[in-house]
């Protein structure tokens, strides 16, 4: 179903505090955010070609995710009784944590996947082999 375009101011501020809670955190963290739709899966943020993201001003972090998300929305409604793309979205999410492996070989990847769609069990097969993928690169999923 289609959500309240009133909703969406309300999901960045949430998201905002997420990304801000978690560079608190600790000064090394980097963040990428990835947003999936039953159409695609987004890389959000970094907006760059980075791989993933320190510390930004909070403007700058709100436009890109504002961007994203509306990109999102903006897509075939009608595919909204198709499952989202959540293992799409975990395979891009770990392909750029792989990335960021090679160049800082300490760190330690960490994946919070978040979902508002009903389950659908036509995709969960291709959830769990994601979801393998991250255990074997000993990524964590949250």
């Amino acid at each position: 179903a289609a959500r309240p375009a009133d909703e969406l101011p309300h999901l960045l501020e949430q998201l905002m505090m997420l990304c801000s809670a978690y560079w608190s955190l600790a000064s090394s963290n980097r963040l990428l955010v990835v947003g999936a739709h039953p159409a695609a899966a987004r890389l959000l943020w970094p907006e760059r070609r980075e791989l993933a993201a320190e510390v930004a001003p909070p403007h700058r972090l709100r436009t890109a995710l504002a961007r994203g998300v509306r990109g999102l929305v903006a897509l075939d409604p009608l595919s909204d009784a198709a499952a989202p793309a959540l293992a799409a979205a975990l395979s891009l999410a770990l392909c750029r944590l792989e990335r960021v492996r090679r160049e800082e070989p300490l760190a330690q990847p960490r994946v919070l996947l978040l979902s508002a769609s009903a389950e659908c069990p036509s995709a969960s097969l291709r959830l769990t082999n994601a979801a393998f993928a991250a255990k074997k690169l000993e990524v964590a999923i949250d």
